[in-house]
Parts: C-alpha cells; sequence; structure tokens
C-alpha cells in the first residue's frame, strides 16, 4: 500500500476528508454523550496485541524492519502522514514507513483523522473524554481543541460513534512509541459529507495547523469485496 509522508506546510486538508470519508456510511446524526474520563482503545488484543510489552515489541520490530528496508535520510519535521489501519500482521510495516521520521520531533497535538465503519454519521464525531488509553498508557485529549471544533455544525460531541470502530485505534500506539506519548490528542470521525461541507471541514481544521501539530490520516484507500459493493473484476480463483 503506498503511503506518502507530506512535509509542505499547504497541505491540503480537502483531500484528507474525501479519502478519509470514502467508506462513511448513512446520514444519521446521534446525540452527544456523557463526557467520560478515560475511553479504553476497543483494539488491543483484535488488531494489535492487548499487553504493553507486547505491542512496544512488536512495533518497535517494525520500525527497525522500516530502517532496513529503507534507511531514512531525510528528517524534515513532517506535519502528516497517511496511513492503514489494519491489523498490524497486515498494516504494521506501513504504518512504520508512515510515523517513523516522528521519533526525530516533538509535537504538542496530534489530530488522528479515521472513518466510520459502523455508525451512520454526518459530519465529523469528536470523542469527548479526557483521556484515551492503550495498553502501551494514557494520552491526555486536548479538549480546549475539542470544544473550538464543535462551535461549527460539522463538528460534534458522539462518543458512540467510537463504541466499536478501529480506523484511528490502530494509529495511536504507532504515534505513542515514536513520541514517547509526549503528546495531546484530537480523534475525529469522519462520515458522509458533500464536496462542500468537506471543503468547509477543513477550512475549520487548517486553522488549528501549526509547526507543533501532526496530522494523522487513516485510511483503507480501499474495501475490496462483494460485502463492500466493490468487485470489480471477474471472481476467479485461479487468478492470483
Amino acid at each position: 500500500m503506498k503511503l506518502k509522508v507530506i512535509r509542505e506546510m499547504t497541505m491540503n486538508l480537502k483531500i484528507s476528508i474525501m479519502i478519509v470519508m470514502g467508506l462513511g456510511l448513512g446520514m444519521t446524526l446521534s446525540q452527544g454523550d456523557t463526557p467520560m474520563d478515560t475511553f479504553v482503545c476497543r483494539g488491543a488484543g483484535r488488531w494489535y496485541p492487548a499487553d504493553a510489552k507486547g505491542l512496544n515489541a512488536i512495533i518497535q520490530q517494525f520500525y527497525q524492519q522500516a530502517e532496513t528496508i529503507s534507511p531514512s535520510t531525510d528528517h524534515r519535521k513532517p506535519i502528516a502522514a497517511i496511513a492503514p489501519h489494519a491489523g498490524y500482521v497486515y498494516s504494521g510495516l506501513g504504518n512504520a514507513m508512515a510515523y517513523r521520521e516522528l521519533k526525530h520531533h516533538t509535537y504538542q497535538t496530534v489530530f488522528v483523522l479515521g472513518l466510520s465503519h459502523y455508525t451512520g454519521l454526518h459530519g465529523a464525531a469528536i470523542l469527548q473524554a479526557v483521556e484515551y488509553q492503550t495498553p502501551l498508557g494514557k494520552i491526555q485529549i486536548d479538549q480546549d481543541i475539542a470544544r473550538q471544533l464543535t462551535q461549527h455544525p460539522l463538528f460534534r460531541f458522539d462518543n458512540s460513534v467510537y463504541a466499536q470502530e478501529h480506523s484511528l485505534d490502530n494509529q495511536i500506539p504507532f504515534i505513542q512509541v515514536a513520541l514517547e506519548g509526549k503528546f495531546k490528542l484530537v480523534p475525529v470521525m469522519i462520515g458522509r459529507v458533500s464536496l462542500a461541507e468537506a471543503e468547509q471541514m477543513a477550512t475549520e481544521l487548517k486553522k488549528l495547523a501549526g509547526e507543533s501539530v501532526f496530522w494523522a490520516i487513516s485510511s483503507d484507500f480501499t474495501h475490496y469485496g462483494e460485502a463492500f459493493g466493490y468487485s470489480p473484476f471477474p471472481v476467479d480463483r485461479n487468478v492470483r
């Protein structure tokens, strides 16, 4: 899977939103949830190891493998990356390629933009919690930025969207290891929006960009098969 680490300060957030929203489902709006102290990640034990030692070990292994395959020589500070969100056995090396440069820099805030696989959503859902917990530890959520975003009608607090979702979940441990957990998190789940609405959302997000901000864009690029309504090629088990 092709990954692109974006370093230009004029990053087009509209394109990122359109990539992320590609599989957003439905148009249903849900009511905001009561704030929680700690949101516990849903992917541990399903998409990656549930224990801190095992998770850290596999991520470090992927980072080492990435350097072995393609040694990094360009240490300019990246502002964004697009990366996959499959189980680590499939996407781990891709994630390592995307996030390894973060080890050379510091960031105050990390936005993670993902898509909603399971919940019909119009606009974007912001997680309303104080902390986000993975097996590697707790990350403080930037509540000031979260509240600022929800002043726009296309952004709202809605914890229910995060109940089963893995598109954000799978990015965060790699970022935790790279930045040693020293950042604030802003989780943003993208649903179905029009091009005009995507442009509005990109405008709002761009206001928050800066030298101390990193954007992690989680994407499948495509879901292939009858289950997803996308089978452009004839089914032939003799052809690989």
